[in-house]
């Protein structure tokens, strides 16, 4: 099968959407098909499908990875890893385990490109234009939880009563 993927083109004033260095795909045992490349101001225009950031300001470049059903009909996860500070993020490969779990790998000159705590270089170690590499090991199935309580817990007709909601985002993101 064949297919596109990208950025829908903005008016000229703002500059055009795109997509490239698309690395060779990734198939996992269930035949879905990954891959990853860079997006540059797209990424607000690229398909993000239970994407774990926000798309990101225009004028950014993040790198995206996308997983597709087997027959190329249905995105399943699609993601942009970028900067917040917007700069450049530079995509390498894909690869993905037997559990699901997708790993990105390229280079970048962000002093703030997120990193979890504990891991062995947390924070960047070069300084532009020398690049920093990266590797992150993706969650596609990390996704939010919804609560809801009510105070009391029980209450007569007419009486008030307060319903609270509480959003948890995916693991390391805010509540």
């Amino acid at each position: 099968w064949s297919t596109l993927v990208g950025a829908i083109p903005v008016e000229q004033s703002f500059g055009r959407g795109t997509v490239s260095s698309i690395g060779p795909p990734r198939v996992d045992a269930d035949g879905d098909v990954y891959i990853t490349g860079q997006a540059i101001q797209s990424n607000s225009y690229y398909p993000l499908v239970n994407s774990l950031q926000p798309a990101p300001p225009n004028q950014q470049a993040g790198v995206f990875v996308t997983e597709y059903d087997p027959t190329g009909s249905t995105i399943y996860f699609s993601t942009v890893f970028y900067s917040p500070s917007g700069a450049g993020v530079s995509p390498g490969g894909v690869d993905v385990d037997s559990q699901g779990y997708i790993y990105i790998a390229g280079s970048t000159v962000a002093p703030d490109l997120f990193t979890t705590p504990g891991v062995f270089q947390p924070a960047f170690n070069g300084t532009a234009p020398n690049r920093d590499g990266f590797v992150a090991r993706i969650n596609p199935f990390a996704s939010a939880t919804i609560q809801l309580s009510v105070a009391p817990s029980s209450a007569s007709a007419g009486a008030p009563v307060t319903f609270t909601a509480t959003l948890t985002g995916a693991s390391n993101y805010p509540t």
